[in-house]
């Protein structure tokens, strides 16, 4: 079975559209070739531009964290540490 991972990145005012362009353009396609990786789409709140929620599917919630291992010796980590107002709030769901 599957697992859904919602991942939402509160980041600082005036920079999510900055945070959700590197997001597409930069990892996700990487991401979305990475091993386990079903699908991954960002979208933005409505009411407040500076919240981006990823919607992601993968194989397992253990291909997820692996992937989050990886993240955080590429610089992927540093970069949204740097961007983000607050830690993201990370949901795993089947």
């Amino acid at each position: 079975m599957s697992c859904i991972v919602i991942a939402d990145f509160f980041i600082k005012k005036g920079k999510g559209k900055e945070f959700d362009d590197w997001a597409n353009n930069d990892i996700f396609p990487d991401t979305r070739t990475y091993d386990g990786n079903i699908s991954i789409e960002s979208y933005t709140n409505l009411d407040d531009e500076d919240q981006i929620t990823f919607y992601e599917e993968w194989e397992s919630r253990k291909h997820h964290e692996v992937y989050l291992e990886f993240r955080g010796t590429d610089g992927t980590m540093d970069y949204i540490e740097e961007m983000a107002a607050s830690a993201p709030n990370i949901r795993y769901l089947k």
